[in-house]
């Protein structure tokens, strides 16, 4: 590096790296890298950093010091990180039960929420000494009440998969218990148990697609809660 050793020797404090930082954040900013280049850039000076490190030359801290520039840069470009509703969409295309399952789940964590809050507003109201009989005290009394039947309700809901699943099950029980009883019907020499045997078989053959239906079935979001 040209003139590094000159620059190095200039360099004798915090104030004077800091400097030296933002001529190159300067020269950074009007370059426009994207991401990728930044990255690219960074890996090359981690590389040079350590060849020049490995050879004793001081080039390798003004290598540390851009490498550190360049991260930082990276850290204020990045996408803030989604939050869980925003993945469950991003789910939707990839892994669609994933995305059922996560959003099952934020609705089971929103109804816990709500309680504690329902419960924290009720028992702020007690230590500030509200009339137990008086409208807003009673209104905290009944919001907590409808916070503890929704978390009551949800929290006793299978996840959609599961849910499917025992549904499946239990079709499939019931399309077998269906096709033994037939059985007998369709051997009897009585035309109108036949008939009735063959009934049986076709609901035990809509049971067993069902089941099919469920195991195979792909969530689509619709966008609502």
């Amino acid at each position: 590096m040209n003139g590094s050793t000159n620059l190095l020797d200039t360099m004798r404090n915090a104030p004077d790296i800091a400097e030296h930082k933002e001529v190159l954040a300067q020269r950074y900013a009007e370059e426009g890298l994207s991401r990728l280049e930044l990255q690219i850039r960074r890996q090359s000076l981690i590389e040079q950093n350590e060849e020049a490190r490995q050879e004793g030359l001081p080039e390798a801290q003004l290598y540390r010091i851009e490498m550190e520039m360049v991260e930082q840069f990276l850290i204020e470009s990045a996408p803030p990180a989604p939050t869980p509703a925003e993945l469950a969409d991003e789910l939707q295309n990839t892994n669609p039960l994933a995305a059922e399952a996560l959003r099952h789940q934020l609705k089971v964590d929103g109804a816990k929420q709500d309680l504690e809050a329902a419960q924290a507003r009720l028992d702020e109201a007690k230590e500030n000494g509200w009339d137990s009989e008086s409208p807003g005290f009673k209104q905290l009394a009944m919001r907590l009440e409808k916070a503890r039947e929704a978390h009551a309700l949800v929290s006793t809901e299978l996840p959609p998969t599961f849910a499917r699943e025992r549904e499946a099950q239990q079709s499939l029980a019931k399309a077998e218990a269906l096709r033994a009883a037939s059985q007998e019907l369709l051997d009897s020499p009585e035309a109108h148990l036949v008939t009735q045997g063959e009934e049986l078989q076709r609901e035990a053959a809509d049971l067993a697609n069902r089941a099919t239906e469920l195991r195979n079935y792909v969530p689509v979001h619709t966008g609502a809660n």
